[in-house]
């Protein structure tokens, strides 16, 4: 989840290019001076680089979370067999889900104008990715706390988890005004391949506030 190339860098991958989705939609459209628009983007940038400059300390988390009860010696070599299904997740379905960010990634950079659409369950502040994602780390905080965990890590983790938490509710909004940008697909039919436009990047906000 944490990991380099897991499901949070996939998440700052997404809100990065949403960002850049936002300057294309203002650009084509000529609606860099209003103010609404200006809200989205502002907000998408700022979620993007508190994400950013967190990221090289989660990274660390796993390895120091899978040594804390463990020694090393005692380690499987192989997964244990899960008792309850509750007890298992299978890494496919952690595996998975970068691949699905990015996917979503790859349709907003590519300016495909459904694809807004598919963001709302990434930033969704209740049943989203992202409030997920501070659940998790607000239980891995505790669980740190419980196993003799430096306090500077569980510290870390419980400030990283308040910080998604942050961002959630910041974004809480955002999924919804990127579906009102002219030219997004509101429901796009079944049948209809997804199109496409050749919007240029590399505009950085013009307008005023």
């Amino acid at each position: 989840m944490f990991a380099d190339g897991g499901v949070l860098d996939a998440v700052r991958e997404l809100l990065g290019t949403a960002f850049d989705f936002v300057d294309q939609q203002a650009e084509a459209t000529g609606r860099m001076q209003d103010r609404a628009v200006y809200t989205l983007w502002h907000l998408l940038c700022a979620a993007s680089d508190n994400l950013d400059a967190q990221a090289a300390d989660l990274h660390r988390a796993p390895q120091i979370l899978r040594d804390l009860t463990t020694p090393a010696e005692a380690r499987p070599a192989t997964a244990p067999e899960p008792g309850r299904a509750q007890d298992w997740v299978p890494p496919a379905a952690i595996l998975e889900t970068p691949g699905a960010l990015e996917a979503i990634t790859a349709l907003l950079d590519r300016g495909t104008v459904s694809a807004p659409l598919l963001v709302a369950p990434v930033l969704d502040p209740d049943d989203g990715v992202i409030p997920r994602l501070s659940d998790l780390l607000a239980s891995a905080s505790r669980y740190a706390q419980r196993h003799g965990g430096a306090p500077e890590l569980w510290q870390d983790l419980g400030r990283a988890s308040q910080h998604l938490g942050d961002i959630s509710e910041t974004l809480a909004d955002s999924s919804a005004a990127l579906a009102t940008l002219p030219g997004v697909i509101r429901r796009p039919a079944p049948s209809t391949p997804a199109g496409f436009r050749g919007l240029t990047c590399g505009f950085r906000w013009a307008g005023g506030v």
